[in-house]
């Protein structure tokens, strides 16, 4: 497929002098001259296929575990992403008291257990688990994590 990106500047050089100037010493001559030219080409070539490389993943977990498994596992499916606990109803217990607070109706049998929040609170949105077996740097991890994730989710790097 041609895409208006691939161009071949020798080629064009070749195809715009006229024949009775495509001497060996001219077309050397106007490669030399376009040489800067060809340099840039290639590092915008460069900086296009780096670009289309982080268009391809995004913050959904799916792409985000591809990726993760590419980069730091070889292809393996190894590292994957949970969600972190969350709980979504309130906690009522007294600061005074070490343990749980139990609330329920004299009709049911079973006790609603209350805990404190702190044994459930939990800084994280996700967690990556990472198996041991795999060697990382964490920081490079870390990096390429807060690169796809959404703003303001929290994660942590665990291994199992």
């Amino acid at each position: 497929m041609f895409l208006m990106f691939n161009i071949d500047i020798n080629t064009i050089i070749r195809q715009i002098l006229p024949p009775f100037k495509r001497s060996q010493s001219i077309l050397e001559y106007l490669r030399a001259a376009v040489h800067p030219l060809i340099e840039l080409h290639q590092n915008f070539l460069e900086q296009r296929q780096k670009t289309l490389e982080y268009l391809a993943y995004n913050s959904q977990v799916i792409y985000l575990e591809r990726l993760l498994n590419q980069v730091f596992n070889n292809g393996n499916t190894g590292i994957y992403i949970s969600d972190a606990v969350q709980f979504d109803y309130w906690f009522l217990y007294n600061n005074a008291e070490q343990h749980p607070q139990y609330l329920y109706n004299t009709s049911e049998n079973q006790p609603v257990f209350l805990y404190n929040e702190q044994e459930f609170d939990t800084n994280y949105d996700f967690i990556v688990w990472v198996p041991t077996a795999v060697t990382f740097n964490i920081n490079r991890m870390r990096a390429l994590i807060n690169r796809y994730k959404l703003a303001g989710k929290r994660y942590d790097i665990q291994t199992y």
